[in-house]
């Protein structure tokens, strides 16, 4: 005889699963909200003559690792910390003159405030991306997202279901001999 677990907690977790416990709306998934839903932080922002030590300033000021350079209300950059180790660092260049126009990611990928979460963190997982600008209907500049914020949001949204989530197998594979 098949016996099957109906307990509280089974059934809560399974209504969680299926969507239920979006706030403000029945039925849905968490992935299905988009990045317009989300909280953003005030989106840093400098001018592609800014320098770089500017930049770094307003960076470590507000405690992030990104920056949008930005003209006529339209992103034209990204300038995050990777640029700072990767080309400015390695080529001695001196920082208090030196420009982020010339070291930003020029034309990084946009992200509409609607696209859902399940794909804004696809793109920024297989493009290997730490930030990436998210804009308005009119392509204007409204926030930078990174994996890392979606996550906290996500968190944020269902903090119980997330950590009382039961485990998926074993957290600590064996260890195979040899390997």
């Amino acid at each position: 005889m098949l016996t099957t677990n109906t307990s509280e907690f089974a059934d809560e977790y399974q209504d969680w699963l299926e969507g239920s416990g979006r706030p403000g709306q029945t039925g849905g998934h968490w992935y299905d909200l988009t990045l317009g839903e989300m909280d953003h932080a005030p989106i840093l922002s400098v001018s592609p003559d800014a320098t770089v030590e500017e930049a770094v300033e307003l960076m470590n000021q507000q405690q992030q690792t990104a920056v949008l350079v930005t003209e006529n209300e339209r992103a034209v950059g990204i300038f995050t910390e990777r640029d700072v180790l990767t080309r400015v660092v390695p080529r001695k260049i001196d920082p208090y003159r030196a420009r982020v126009g010339d070291f930003m990611t020029r034309q990084p990928d946009l992200l509409p405030e609607s696209t859902r979460l399940s794909s804004a963190l696809r793109t920024l997982s297989l493009g290997s991306y730490h930030h990436l600008p998210v804009i308005d209907a009119q392509g204007r500049p409204k926030a930078l997202v990174s994996l890392q914020t979606i996550v906290a949001f996500v968190t944020d949204l269902f903090p119980s279901e997330i950590m009382n989530a039961p485990p998926d197998g074993d957290p600590f594979p064996p260890v195979t001999e040899g390997a």
